[in-house]
């Protein structure tokens, strides 16, 4: 649904109508860098990651519609993510989990996690794609295209790979009106 923890009532809403969601914790960072010093490689953020992970599970895992856990978005991947990964694996057992495990280490830029259940990509080339075929787990490709303003490019290369999941389709439609009404964003 997104890269942060969603409205209550939108799970609701996709317990009622049968709509599969990955639920993601709120790690995401953007820029910070993916190599040996991404944030779940730094020990000061440990605590944070496996607090935000844990309160995703705790807050949405009684959701039908919740059938994975992700653990972060873009944040590369490290000892961090591992350990919120065995808190909340033994909260809820019966879900999968999907890391966005990402690294640029020593000149090279790719998956660098052995651990999760599923494995993940954003905006993977074709040829990068062709690597996860060695690997026995499945591949989701998490985000292939954003739907900020008019820019909805790609769609007709990655679409009929892995469903839908564009980033920012949502968010941007709904809003308050008067006394808490929701109305059409116009």
């Amino acid at each position: 649904m997104s890269h942060y923890p969603n409205d209550h009532r939108m799970y609701d809403l996709c317990d009622e109508y049968g709509i599969y969601v990955c639920a993601e914790a709120n790690v995401e960072a953007h820029g910070i860098g993916y190599g040996r010093d991404c944030l779940p490689e730094r020990p000061e953020w440990h605590h944070t990651i496996i607090e935000r992970n844990v309160r995703n599970a705790l807050f949405y895992r009684n959701h039908a519609s919740v059938f994975m856990w992700s653990v972060g978005n873009e944040v590369g991947w490290g000892e961090g993510l591992s350990k919120a990964m065995d808190v909340v694996k033994k909260l809820d057992p019966s879900r999968i989990f999907l890391g966005f495990g990402w690294k640029h280490v020593d000149g090279k830029f790719g998956a660098d996690n052995t651990k999760t259940d599923v494995t993940s990509g954003q905006y993977s080339p074709f040829d990068l794609l062709r690597g996860f075929i060695k690997d026995p787990r499945p591949h989701w490709l998490s985000e292939y295209s954003c739907a900020m303003g008019n820019g909805m490019g790609n769609l007709n290369l990655h679409g009929v790979l892995s469903g839908e999941n564009i980033v920012i389709a949502a968010d941007r439609y709904l809003k308050r009106s008067g006394q808490g009404e929701l109305a059409v964003w116009k």
